[in-house]
């Protein structure tokens, strides 16, 4: 017996297996795909957001950290394709989970402001301290 969703997954049921053999799985999703729906779920529907506003920060939390680069190449790429859509956004954060190193991008194309240069150095420290807080430090 099977149920298919496309582009989600297939779930077989395997009777010829026992209970402790039984499992869930699923591929795994590349980073530049969970990038691009951190970037596009995310970030560009919090600019959207802020079009009322003005320019702003948009925090948002993901299972999954992505490398500064990588973060960058994606953000730097959508103020190149289209201005209007990241014009907003002043800083991106994305706490880092499970440890990993916060992701802080001041965009570089936001108005020149001190405030979100100040407020990326808050991020740092403040995500900076919370990362040491919660993850213990091993010594050999």
């Amino acid at each position: 017996m099977s149920v298919h969703t496309p582009g989600i997954a297939e779930i077989r049921i395997r009777e010829d297996r026992d209970n402790a053999q039984r499992g869930l799985g699923g591929i795994q999703i590349s980073p530049q795909a969970k990038m691009r729906r951190i970037a596009q779920n995310g970030v560009v529907e919090a600019a959207r957001q802020l079009n009322d506003y003005g320019e702003g920060a948009v925090v948002l939390y993901s299972d999954f950290t992505p490398a500064r680069e990588l973060a960058d190449a994606v953000f730097a790429g959508l103020n190149r394709a289209d201005e209007s859509l990241l014009r907003n956004v002043g800083l991106a954060v994305i706490p880092g989970s499970l440890g990993a190193a916060p992701v802080i991008w001041r965009n570089p194309r936001a108005v020149a402001n001190v405030a979100c240069d100040e407020l990326a150095a808050s991020f740092a420290s403040a995500l900076t301290k919370m990362n040491d807080r919660l993850l213990p430090r091993w010594s050999a």
